[in-house]
């Protein structure tokens, strides 16, 4: 324990109404954010990277990893479904207005699946457990958890008694945007830096 969390966004994602959304990959632009975010000075010094199931997560980290490994830094990297998006696949492809109504309706309404998607509760407890798991495991580690906007949005809204306003949370964040939990509370809340890349907030 006594470690401090750090929770990424993954970047931009390329949208294929072909394929489950749980199985999008990044877009050029999400690339270009993963490569920016990774040289931020926040992250230099992180000793475990814990990515979820997804390929979007993973695309992500793989900047983070390689910009660690290539300034000699030694990190232990874990894989874990826990920390994955709240499930949207069974809902199909959606277009922009259905895919907010639904959104809302969902988080809105937290134990029920709202057009086949996972219950919103279910998914933070989901989380909220995978990460709790991997805190335990370790002692004064700096670990960074590379995942996805609703299950990161609704962990931090219950970290700050906010969880009626998850749906609301979500614009206030973007792509690659990250916050931070230390001792149980949020000293940084999901944003951007609000400063420039190489500057030291937390």
């Amino acid at each position: 324990m006594n470690n401090t969390l750090y929770f990424l966004r993954h970047g931009h994602t390329q949208v294929d109404k072909n394929i489950p959304i749980s199985r999008w990959k990044l877009s050029d632009v999400g690339h270009a954010q993963a490569a920016e975010v990774a040289r931020n000075e926040n992250f230099k010094d992180i000793d475990v990277i814990v990515i979820s199931g997804e390929d979007k997560a993973y695309q992500t980290a793989e900047h983070l990893i390689q910009h660690l490994q290539s300034q000699g830094r030694k990190i232990e990297v874990i894989r874990e479904s826990k920390i994955n998006e709240l499930g949207r696949d069974r809902g199909g492809f959606l277009d922009k207005e259905k895919y907010e109504e639904v959104a809302k309706r969902s988080l809105s309404n937290p134990e029920e699946s709202i057009n086949g998607w996972e219950p919103a509760a279910r998914a933070r407890e989901r989380f909220t457990n995978g990460v709790e798991e991997i805190d335990q495991r370790f002692e004064g580690k700096k670990i960074a958890f590379v995942g996805h906007g609703y299950t990161m949005n609704m962990y931090f809204a219950q970290k700050m008694g906010e969880l009626e306003r998850v749906y609301e949370r979500l614009h206030t964040n973007d792509f690659c945007d990250w916050g931070v939990v230390r001792d149980g509370k949020v000293v940084k809340d999901l944003g951007p830096d609000l400063g420039r890349v190489g500057e030291r907030l937390v």
